[in-house]
């Protein structure tokens, strides 16, 4: 589970938008041990993640040479057996810090029958 950045739908304000480098972090769940964890973002090069604890993971966020808008955040982690895990986050970065959010849904409805 990515546990920073927040995702989209939960950014309710310009301090869960990135406005420059920053840490995210990963936490996991597993009954074998975690051997090793990367990540990567907007679908580029995988990177390692550093062990930030037991069962907990870190990497970089390159937010000052991220374009202005929403950002894809790929984590995969394989335990001792070689089993994978993989998760994904969208995040907004923003260099000015300003952001107005407004209400999301998944998966992303675009009509209804009812308007």
């Amino acid at each position: 589970m990515i546990t920073s950045p927040r995702d989209v739908i939960t950014a309710t304000a310009g301090k869960h938008v990135g406005s420059g480098p920053t840490e995210f972090r990963v936490r996991t769940w597993s009954t074998s041990l975690v051997e090793r964890a990367q990540g990567r973002i907007d679908g580029e090069q995988w990177f390692s993640l550093n062990r930030s604890g037991d069962d907990r993971w870190a990497g970089n966020i390159p937010g000052d040479l991220l374009s202005k808008g929403e950002h894809d955040l790929e984590v995969e982690v394989v335990d001792q057996y070689g089993e994978t895990g993989r998760t994904q986050i969208r995040f907004i970065v923003d260099r000015s810090g300003r952001y107005t959010a407004f209400p999301r849904v998944r998966p992303e409805v675009l009509t209804t029958k009812f308007c």
